[in-house]
């Protein structure tokens, strides 16, 4: 939530029109680091300095966790749509670099809270037309946004979200040692309990207690 990250934008545009029509996939072209409210609130500085306010309405870090921007606030992400769709932005850069030899992409983990936050719009939530396919940024504004690595990944974000749990692992595999030969000689041992008038007894019993498999009760 925007409470626990800290965030700290003035809302100035209102409420979105619910259940949005659209959804745009975004990044936000900053760096990663291991602290995902500290990128969340750079991505917000941006967004003050430039419109005022969090421009997005949900934020992906690549480990997977999601921060609530603007959520149902009007945002500031894809001109002439932004009070009828939401804008999930990926944080990091996924444009090709120039000059290196590594190549940053959109982790699985992200991919896969997008598809959940997604489902979370649609589903849990009502927010969003359940017709309503992911599209890039540069689907309706000249831009290199979501970035080049992210959108050969396109069908991966839009497949859907599968609630339900997967299955549980089978159980590992039954192992069984080499047969042993155990050499036991058993005796078949009959007791006679003397009982007096408070039924109480005993009776020796000449053999060691590794020779008696067991011992049923008789009565009478």
């Amino acid at each position: 939530s925007r409470d626990r990250w800290g965030s700290t934008s003035k809302w100035k545009f209102g409420n979105m029109v619910l259940p949005a029509k659209n959804v745009f996939l975004h990044h936000t072209v900053t760096k990663v680091t291991a602290f995902p409210y500290k990128d969340a609130k750079v991505v917000e500085n941006e967004g003050i300095a430039r419109f005022g306010q969090m421009s997005y309405s949900y934020l992906v870090h690549p480990s997977a966790v999601i921060l609530e921007g603007a959520g149902t606030k009007v945002g500031a992400h894809t001109k002439g749509n932004n009070s009828t769709s939401f804008g999930i932005v990926l944080i990091g850069d996924y444009d090709d670099a120039p000059g290196t030899d590594v190549w940053i992409v959109p982790s699985p983990a992200q991919i896969d809270a997008v598809r959940w936050l997604i489902y979370h719009l649609k589903v849990e939530r009502n927010w969003l037309n359940d017709a309503a396919v992911l599209q890039p940024h540069q689907s309706v504004v000249a831009t290199a946004c979501p970035g080049n690595k992210t959108i050969p990944l396109l069908p991966s974000f839009r497949k859907a979200w599968d609630p339900t749990p997967p299955p549980p692992p089978p159980p590992p595999p039954l192992v069984v040692g080499p047969v042993q030969e155990v050499n036991m000689m058993l005796a078949h041992v009959t007791l006679s309990l003397r009982l007096d008038d408070k039924g109480n007894g005993w009776y020796k019993v000449p053999y060691t207690i590794d020779k008696i498999v067991s011992i049923t009760p008789h009565s009478g």
